[in-house]
């Protein structure tokens, strides 16, 4: 989203792939970061995939301590 926006404001498409121009700064452990999140954002997600997502989120907000009022 935030390449997407950059890439907005400066009107410059390449903004979305990497913001300095000839790749310059993106060492090889960012282009293996940036390739597996490609990845993992490319592939399809199914419904339970999903809810398990959903429920995670749930169980995180789930305080088992007593309330401290």
């Amino acid at each position: 989203m935030l390449r997407a926006r950059m890439a907005e404001i400066f009107r410059d498409p390449s903004c979305i792939h990497w913001w300095l121009p000839n790749d310059e700064g993106l060492r090889p452990i960012l282009r293996s970061i940036r390739a597996f999140a490609d990845e993992r954002n490319g592939n399809p997600v199914s419904e339970q995939t999903e809810n398990l997502r959903e429920m995670s989120a749930i169980f995180a907000k789930i305080r088992l301590d007593p309330d401290p009022e």
